[in-house]
């Protein structure tokens, strides 16, 4: 069925604002915010009925690819069979052009305009497989400990450095060794993990393979691709994913 309704969502940690936009009718643009919660979603679409806003087979709902923040109404809405388009926020961002004000409000009505002058190009959304979300969630955890090692080490070694002979630097040293050697040891084991559930999924693991047959790639850079292109599924031509990898296919 054509699509008419095109509903426009700008996700936050706490909330996410809509605008709707009827095809025959752009500039009547309604808006409501709502709770980033289970309640929340249950809330839009009564509001979407209240509207008048016809059949869920004529509205198209389009986001940010948010990760976490948007994960929630995603799941919600393909649930119900209702279409979802999740665009890079890049590409909305470049479509909008310059904007002298900004407010979640202006974002999702953006958002919505971006849906119905793109809307051709509208691709549904599917949820991650299991295997692929807990490798995003790994993969995201893992970052995080990186970042607290690499943090624990440089001021630790500066203190000491600077302080080479105090004894409370060098205890704070000291423990700071100990805690990046329990970093390091969870880091190994999120890895055993990444590997059991590349390896517990047959396509996973023959897209892993044939990466990581590749030279200079192993298992971090893999994830990152695997988790980033939905198992290579996100994109339609090579060409597509060398432009979001921000590469030029050779001869182009």
């Amino acid at each position: 069925m054509e699509k008419k309704i095109f509903i426009g969502i700008d996700f936050s940690k706490k909330t996410f604002d809509v605008s709707v936009i009827h095809r025959s009718n752009p500039g009547n643009v309604p808006h409501r915010q709502f709770e980033n919660t289970s309640e929340g979603c249950s809330a839009l679409l009564r509001w979407m009925k209240d509207l008048g806003a016809g059949v869920g087979q004529e509205w198209l709902f389009c986001g940010e690819h948010t990760g976490l923040y948007s994960m929630l109404l995603s799941a919600f809405l393909v649930k119900r069979g209702l279409f979802l388009w999740l665009e890079n926020p890049l590409q909305i961002k470049l479509c909008t052009g310059i904007k002298r004000d900004k407010s979640d409000k202006l974002d999702s009505r953006d958002i919505a305009l971006y849906a119905l002058r793109y809307h051709d190009r509208a691709k549904c959304y599917q949820l991650p497989q299991a295997a692929l979300k807990s490798l995003g969630l790994l993969l995201s955890f893992r970052e995080r400990l990186v970042r607290n090692k690499r943090t624990l080490l440089v001021s630790s070694g500066e203190i000491r450095t600077v302080l080479h002979r105090d004894s409370t630097a060098r205890y704070i040293y000291e423990q700071s060794m100990r805690d990046v050697e329990r970093i390091n040891k969870e880091i190994k084991d999120i890895e055993r993990k990444m590997l059991a559930l590349i390896h517990s999924d047959e396509c996973l693991r023959e897209n892993y393979t044939l990466i990581c047959s590749m030279k200079g790639i192993a298992l971090i850079n893999t994830v990152m691709l695997l988790v980033s292109t939905q198992n290579f599924t996100g994109f339609s031509t090579s060409r597509q994913f060398c432009c979001y990898a921000g590469l030029a296919p050779f001869g182009s």
